[in-house]
Order: structure tokens, then sequence, then C-alpha cells
């Protein structure tokens, strides 16, 4: 929890937690989650947080942060598809035949020109908008718990 220090050996200063969550797009419900401590980042959390869901996973979606190697094994180990936009400059990889989908990502990125226009046409053909349900979740719960921050594009 904290550096041990002082007379009741912790650190006086404060940490937090942090709640993954995995949202089945079409039902709104939350399917999985798990709870790390702050230093466990997004990508890290993901092959628990999938492991969390009971049922059969088909597709996961996410943001490029979980455009690593780990993640695409995990997605194809549970036989779920990936969509999962590259990171702006990836190149292809062969480090893993998992990455065969982000390879693709960047295959048609590039034949589509390469640039955001690239990229908004491929989230289009991929179906990456899919993912504003899960953000209109979030959105929704954040307003929940505290009505004054209804700005839901901002980071609390």
């Amino acid at each position: 929890m904290g550096k041990a220090s002082g007379k009741h050996g912790i650190s006086k200063r404060r940490t937090w937690r942090k709640l993954h969550i995995a949202i089945d797009g079409n039902t709104q419900c939350v399917v999985g989650a798990v709870l790390t401590t702050n230093s466990v980042g997004d990508s890290e959390a993901f092959g628990p947080l999938i492991g969390s869901i009971q049922g059969d996973v088909k597709s996961v979606t996410g943001d490029g942060g979980y455009n690593t190697v780990d993640c695409y094994d995990t997605c194809e180990c549970y036989g779920a598809r990936s969509i999962i936009p590259p990171r702006r400059g990836s190149r292809k990889s062969d480090l893993a035949e998992s990455l065969d989908l982000g390879n693709e990502a960047i295959d048609t990125l590039s034949v589509l020109g390469g640039d955001d226009e690239a990229r908004k046409k491929w989230k289009q053909e991929v179906g990456y908008h899919h993912r504003s349900l899960v953000e209109t979740f979030f959105c929704r719960h954040k307003t929940i718990f505290d009505p004054t921050k209804s700005g839901c594009g901002k980071l609390y």
C-alpha cells in the first residue's frame, strides 16, 4: 500500500486502487472486473480481466494501449477477435503469431493511406465504433457517482 515509514509502518501518502471493468457493449452489463493497485497498467490487467469473464468472449475492443503482444496472445487464447487500433507509427511484427491481426490492421491502414482519415476508415470497417457504447456506460456511471462532473469527455 505504501512505503514503510513512521510509527505505524505505512506511508502517509495516499494511494488508490484501479478497477478494470469489462462491459458487454450490447447489453451494457458488467461482465468482468479486476481490482489492482495504481501501478498496474491496463494492458497488464488485460489477461486477468478477460479471465474473469464467465462464458465465451467473441471479441475485444480496446484503445491503442492494448496494442501489445500479451493482449493479442490473450485474445488468441480465448478465441476472441481483437479490435485494437495500432499505435501511431506501429510497425509490423513477427514476434508472435497472435500479432497477425495487429499486422493486418497496420497493412490496412497503410493501404488506406496511413493518415488520420485512414484510421477513421479502418475503425468503420472493423466496427470499432461499437466501443463508444462502452464509453456511454462509463459516462452514465460517472454522472451517477458525481452529478457535478457530467462532462463525460473529461478524465476525473
